[in-house]
């Protein structure tokens, strides 16, 4: 939570500075969805689709890899189906 809020807080810094001036949000996608809805994301679950399914699993080995529980985050990880994130400009300017 502490690294994702110290990203946006970065990118918010770009935006100030009329970097990425076009640039309308952010879009993404996770296992994480209630974190990101903390910060303000719209959060909308995925549809389950076999291209969804794929990159759940792919989510599910970066979690694996990265986590430092490894194989018991892997489990959590399972458990969850991935969210569509969706943050416009002028929430992620409102960020503290």
């Amino acid at each position: 939570m502490s690294q994702l809020h110290r990203d946006l807080l970065m990118l918010k810094g770009l935006l100030a500075r009329e970097a990425f001036a076009d640039m309308e949000g952010l879009h993404g996608t996770t296992l994480f969805g209630t974190p990101a809805e903390r910060f303000g994301f719209d959060v909308t679950p995925s549809p389950h689709t076999t291209a969804v399914r794929l990159e759940r699993y792919f989510m599910a080995g970066l979690i694996m890899q990265y986590h430092p529980d490894h194989w018991n985050a892997l489990h959590h990880a399972a458990q969850r189906w991935p969210y569509e994130l969706w943050l416009d400009r002028a929430t992620l300017m409102r960020l503290a």
